[in-house]
């Protein structure tokens, strides 16, 4: 009996520490994480986030469509600046909110795994486009060559009409593509409570219950999307360093921004890009990286982002590493082709 209490007592110990260390690993991966809040933030159909939220978290607030538009030094959700930017680019982005059929009272409870997006300043009000091809965009530069990105995204505009969005990001190698119903006929957001004084759905500007309570208890169904987020794939930035995400319509005639999550991490193996034009050995033994093809530039990186080295040469080359401390680098050919090596 000893034994097998001393035994489940060890295996106890062994599964908490692994889970411990899959925590520690998850939490060092991603080390960083933007929000920002889009859409008409005059005080009368939408509003700026105030940071921080009711969740601790910090958001960049994009109250204006024009093109052209800058954000530098966005910050991250501990209220830490950043190098990178946000802007606005290409045309045809325009803005609404409360007044026409923007989220104003989301429930964490409904945006299960998504609960930072439940902040009524974030969802009540949004970007939005009536192009279905060469739609705007938001480009996010001055990004970190040695990061990956991932992208959620919440778009709602509270309408009995089917309505979808696709969201376009480009950044090195092929472009990632998703959409988002933001509405439907038969509603997204299900069955709802509002006042019994409201006109329904004439203008669509209301507040909910989840359940029927006093004030509250005319029973209608919420056209919108109060819970879904599309999530989208890796994206490693271009040669500039930037990644572009592009709104268009695939169904209904409007699509939707409200509010976006970038979500950085640290490279892997698997995350890096292969160069096209050059061949790539490395040579531990001799302290050396062997390049065989035509390029201009390589910088080698440590996977902290330090570059540590840079070579210039046209055609086929050896490079020496032996002055560089071991380790985990990442090599990058023209400021776009990874290749990472240890030594």
């Amino acid at each position: 009996m000893v034994s097998y209490t001393s035994n489940t007592f060890t295996m106890k110990k062994l599964l908490l520490a692994s889970l411990f260390l899959v925590l520690v690993v998850s939490i060092l991966a991603q080390t960083n994480i933007f929000y920002f809040d889009f859409g008409r933030h005059d005080n009368t159909n939408g509003h700026a986030t105030t940071n921080p939220d009711t969740n601790g978290n910090y958001w960049n607030n994009v109250g204006t469509v024009t093109s052209g538009y800058s954000l530098p030094n966005i910050i991250n959700s501990i209220n830490t600046t950043s190098a990178y930017s946000l802007a606005v680019t290409g045309t045809g982005f325009d803005f609404n909110g409360i007044l026409n059929g923007g989220l104003r009272t989301p429930y964490a409870s409904q945006f299960s795994g998504n609960e930072d997006f439940a902040i009524n300043t974030v969802t009540e009000d949004y970007f939005f486009t009536t192009l279905a091809s060469n739609g705007p965009s938001v480009e996010f530069s001055g990004l970190n060559s040695l990061k990956k990105y991932r992208f959620k995204i919440f778009g709602c505009r509270n309408t009995n009409s089917l309505r979808t969005s696709q969201y376009t990001l480009q950044g090195a190698g092929s472009a990632v593509t998703g959409t988002l119903s933001t509405s439907s006929v038969t509603g997204l957001g299900g069955p709802v409570y509002i006042s019994s004084t409201v006109t329904y759905p004439a203008t669509f500007n209301i507040d909910y219950k989840l359940a029927s309570e006093i004030g509250f208890t005319q029973a209608v169904t919420f056209y919108g999307n109060n819970s879904s987020v599309y999530y989208s794939e890796y994206v490693l930035p271009d040669a500039n360093n930037k990644i572009k995400l592009s709104l268009t319509v695939v169904t209904g005639g409007f699509a939707y921004i409200n509010a976006i999550k970038m979500e950085e991490y640290d490279v892997s193996t698997n995350d890096i890009i292969p160069s096209e034009n050059v061949n790539i050995k490395v040579n531990k033994v001799q302290g050396k990286v062997l390049i065989n093809g035509t390029y201009s530039k390589v910088d080698i990186y440590a996977v902290s982002g330090v570059r540590v080295m840079t070579y210039n040469k046209m055609n086929d080359s050896e490079i020496d590493i032996t002055k560089i401390n071991k380790g985990i680098y990442v090599l990058v050919i023209d400021g776009k082709n990874r290749f990472k090596f240890s030594y």
